[in-house]
């Protein structure tokens, strides 16, 4: 029961402070992929109902299934950049979400 009070603060914290890390959490949470994976993500990585990534940390191609949350949260990011998640300042990937997901702890104790 403890967990949800923590995941509850935390998304509220996400979408008072950085509303653009939700998405990002969720592909987290929701597939286990590590942080440069999730970053680096582009749009013709996503196939029908899996993630098909080609550069992975062990050097092995990996299919990751997406669950229809997933795909619900997928659908409702724009698709005009190559990459899925982007800083819409530079049009470039995000490089480093550290300090906005500091911020986003601190402020969910």
């Amino acid at each position: 029961m403890r967990i949800v009070f923590i995941c509850l603060r935390l998304f509220k914290s996400v979408d008072s402070f950085a509303p653009y890390l939700k998405p990002i959490i969720i592909m987290a949470l929701q597939t286990g992929m590590r942080r440069c994976e999730i970053l680096n993500l582009k749009w013709s990585n996503i196939k029908d109902n899996y993630i098909e990534l080609l550069e992975t940390k062990s050097g092995k191609k990996r299919n990751i299934p997406i669950s229809e949350k997933l795909k619900t949260v997928l659908e409702s990011i724009p698709n005009d950049n190559e990459y899925i998640f982007y800083n819409p300042k530079t049009n470039e990937p995000y490089t480093d979400i550290k300090k906005s997901w500091h911020k986003v702890i601190d402020e969910a104790k």
